[in-house]
C-alpha cells in the first residue's frame, strides 16, 4: 500500500527521540541553550501535560519560563480564528501574552 511505503520512508527520516523534533526528548544541554520560553497550551489539548512537564523541566534548569493555559479550546485552535468566537478569543489572548513578553 502506498501510504505504508510513505510512512516507512518518513519513519527513517523522522526520529521521535530527536530532541529537535521532540523537545521532551532533548537533553538538558540542548534545552539550556534556549532563550526565555513562553508556553501557551490549550486546556483541552492532549499535549497539555507535556507542556506542564516541559515548563517544570525548564524551570529546574534555571530557564525563565512562563505557562499560560488557554481555556476552552482544542489543539490547533489557531486554525479556527475565522470561524469560532472561542478560537478568536484564545488567539487574542496569545497575542496579548506575546506582546507583553516582547515589551517586558
Amino acid at each position: 500500500m502506498l501510504s505504508t511505503d510513505i510512512h516507512r520512508r518518513h519513519a527513517k527520516i523522522l526520529n521521535a527521540s530527536d530532541g529537535y523534533l521532540s523537545p521532551s526528548m532533548a537533553p538538558d544541554e540542548l534545552l539550556s541553550l534556549l532563550p526565555d520560553v513562553c508556553l501557551m497550551p490549550s486546556t483541552l489539548d492532549p499535549l497539555m501535560d507535556d507542556s506542564v512537564s516541559m515548563a517544570r523541566r525548564l524551570h529546574k534548569l534555571g530557564k525563565t519560563v512562563s505557562l499560560h493555559p488557554i481555556d476552552s479550546v482544542c489543539h490547533g485552535f489557531l486554525n479556527f480564528y475565522s470561524v469560532s468566537r472561542l478560537a478568536r478569543d484564545a488567539c487574542d489572548k496569545c497575542v496579548d501574552v506575546m506582546r507583553a513578553t516582547i515589551e517586558s
